[in-house]
Parts: structure tokens; C-alpha cells; sequence
């Protein structure tokens, strides 16, 4: 994974910042699931903005990033902070921000204007359109949802996450999985990541096409809620599926009921468990596709471990960069590996907890342990 691209930004947009531009500051930060260390310029913006203008603001900025920005993040950061002059970091530490500038307040300048301005731009959402009433009506208790003018019967929730909660539907005696919005947000960050959400069948279709398990149903869904139009989206129940699933994000969402432990469990007989993976990601890194570690899951094929992608809508096609491949394999072999475990018992995991997964076996940076090893492997397969 390339750890942090930046699209480049309208430099006209930025003029009005540049006296606000100071020191370089070194902040480590998650991104697709990994840490990174990046050197980027900040600039503090004023806090008077109104809360809606914030979040306009916010979402815009969202947009100049490249590639998948974790909600941790997203979530955590200092509104009023922005990373300026080509760049964009959410920075965190509130503190030492406003010390640095009261320290020379002249710096400050016409931010809150030139934020405003970004504000103002086009946000791009695409086809998602969430109103105020068809958000108070899917918060509704017992809103009446129609597909084509049928009624549809939802059951329990199968997931929820940030962007959206998957029920368990009933439409003339089928069941399947349809996605509706994540309501907690305002209005401008709901249409944000709906949006985004939207792209998933499109990118789930692509990621199919290269012989990697998916969902085999992955559709916009046109439903009406209370009598407004939504497009949601359709998949396939996870235990409707030939084969089990581990959900990394949830566990309560997956499917696999034996255990998968090696026996005689050890660094070389847990490599080997992961080795059957590498193929398919292989295609993945060829084919660029960039990914968050909340999209990678797994599956159980005639019991081989096989990654299983799922929640693609931040995911992205760009070639990865020259030169650095081993980093990107990686990246792509910790996230499968961190999905790996959640496959194991709380009795089996646990148990294998200080002398196993806090050991140098499973770390990321020791050459001599699984993940580079695996990785080792994974690059020959990319070249």
C-alpha cells in the first residue's frame, strides 16, 4: 500500500493559506490499516466556523485524499486542523497547535475565508442523495420499506459499521442482506460516505473478475422508505454462502464453526496455514487495488485460508509505485493476518497470546519472522 498519496490540490484554492503554512511536523498516523510516518505542512484554521460549515469543510478536505483514511481518524481529529501546501494530514494534537500559533497569531491570517471557500466546492457525491426526511425516516421505528412496490420484511441486523447497518431482508419469501445509510451523521457526511458506498457493487464486480472470492451479490437496490426513493444496496447472506466466513470487523457476523488451529501449532505450521492466500493477493496488488484493512477478510475453501474482501466502497484502482513492492506485500499479508486471527477461539487465541502473537513471529518489521517471509514469497509472484 502507498502509505499516504495526496491528490494535488487547486493551488488557487490554498493562495489564501500560504502566510499560514509553518513548520514541518512529523505526526504518525493509520492509514489502510498500517502505521506510517509522513513529513507534511500545517496550518491552523480558525474555530468559528459553525458546526455545518465544519462539517462541509471537513468532507471537502476528505476529498484531496487519495486511497483509504481510516474513520479512527477521521473521527479523532481536530476539526479546525488542516494540513496545507499541496498536502492534507488531520492532525491531532489540538494543544500544540494553538501553542505554536499564539505564539504568532499574525499567521492566522483569512483561514476561516479560504475554508470556507473549499467548503463551497463541489463535493462530488455521485448518486447518493439523503435528505433530512428520508434520514428522520429511516430512523423511524417501524418505517415501511418498498422495492418495485412490494413490501419488504427486515429481520435482525446482520453488521453495522460507520457508513452503513446491513438487515436481514425478506422479499416474497427470499432473504438476502440489504444495506441501508449509517444515520448518526449529519446530512453533508451521510451523502459522503453513502456515496462511497455506492461504489462497492462496481468495485466488487472488478474484484470478481480476477477469480477473488467477493460477495456474489453486491447491487444498488432501489427501495423507497416511508414513501422516499433510496438506493440501497443488496448482497448475499454470509451464511447463505457455499463456504464460511470470518468477518474481522465482527465476529458475531461470521460463519465458520470449527476451528481452524494447526496441529502442533508453530511459526512454520501457521505460515503455512496463510500460504494459500498468497495467489490471490497476488492478483490484487497486480491488478491495484488499494485497501483498508475493514476490507479484509477471509474465507475457508476446501480448508485453505482465501481472502475474502467485503466493504469496498473506499477502495481504489492506481498502479503501486516502483520499487516498492515489499512494503506493499507486506502491508497486504499483516491485514490477511490480522483477519486470521479472529478465526481462532478466544481459548485458542489467547492462549497463544504472549508466547506466540506478541512474539517476533508475527511482528511486521523482523525479517526473520512469518509476515516478511510471506512476503518474501509474495513478491516473486508480483514481478
Amino acid at each position: 500500500m502507498s502509505e499516504f498519496v495526496i491528490s494535488e490540490p487547486p493551488r488557487n484554492t490554498f493562495d489564501k493559506l500560504k502566510h499560514s503554512v509553518s513548520r514541518v511536523f512529523k505526526e504518525r498516523y493509520t492509514v489502510s490499516g498500517r502505521l506510517a510516518h509522513d513529513e507534511k505542512l500545517f496550518a491552523k484554521i480558525s474555530d468559528s466556523l459553525s458546526e455545518s460549515e465544519r462539517e462541509e469543510a471537513l468532507n471537502r478536505l476528505r476529498k484531496t485524499v487519495k486511497g483509504k483514511v481510516t474513520r479512527t481518524i477521521i473521527q479523532d481529529a481536530v476539526i479546525g486542523t488542516v494540513i496545507i501546501g499541496g498536502s492534507l494530514l488531520l492532525y491531532k494534537n489540538r494543544k500544540a497547535i494553538i501553542s505554536k500559533f499564539r505564539k504568532s497569531p499574525e499567521n492566522i491570517g483569512n483561514s476561516r475565508e479560504a475554508l470556507k471557500n473549499i467548503a463551497s466546492n463541489e463535493t462530488g457525491i455521485g448518486e447518493a442523495t439523503i435528505t433530512e426526511p428520508l434520514r428522520n425516516a429511516l430512523r423511524e421505528k417501524g418505517h415501511r420499506i418498498e422495492h418495485a412496490g412490494e413490501v419488504l420484511t427486515l429481520g435482525g441486523r446482520l453488521g453495522a459499521g460507520g457508513t452503513k447497518t446491513v438487515y436481514d431482508a425478506e422479499l416474497k419469501g427470499q432473504h438476502f442482506a440489504l444495506a441501508l445509510p449509517n444515520t448518526t451523521d449529519g446530512i453533508v457526511t451521510m451523502n459522503e460516505k453513502w456515496g462511497r458506498a455506492l461504489k462497492e457493487p462496481g468495485i466488487t464486480d472488478r474484484i470478481r473478475s480476477l477469480g477473488v472470492h467477493v460477495n456474489p451479490v453486491c447491487e444498488p437496490f432501489p427501495v423507497t422508505v416511508n414513501g422516499i426513493p433510496l438506493t440501497a444496496i443488496r448482497l448475499q447472506r454470509f451464511q447463505d454462502l457455499p463456504f464460511p466466513i470470518v468477518d474481522s470487523k465482527n465476529r458475531l457476523s461470521s460463519t465458520l464453526t470449527a476451528s481452524i488451529l494447526p496441529k502442533d501449532f508453530s511459526a512454520e505450521t501457521y505460515q503455512g496455514m496463510l500460504q494459500p492466500a498468497l495467489p490471490d493477493l497476488a492478483k490484487l496488488i497486480k491488478a491495484g487495488l488499494h485497501i483498508g484493512g475493514d476490507s479484509m477478510n477471509i474465507c475457508i475453501i476446501n480448508g485453505e485460508v482465501r481472502p475474502y474482501l467485503n466493504d469496498l466502497g473506499s477502495a481504489t484502482f492506481e498502479p503501486f509505485v516502483r520499487g516498492r513492492a515489499f512494503r506493499d506485500a507486506v502491508n497486504y499479508i499483516s491485514m490477511l493476518e490480522h483477519s486470521c486471527r479472529q478465526a481462532f477461539t478466544d481459548e485458542e487465541y489467547y492462549g497463544l497470546l504472549e508466547k506466540f502473537f506478541f512474539s517476533d513471529a508475527v511482528k511486521y518489521d523482523n525479517p526473520l519472522g512469518i509476515i516478511q517471509q510471506l512476503a518474501k514469497q509474495l513478491v516473486r509472484m508480483i514481478k
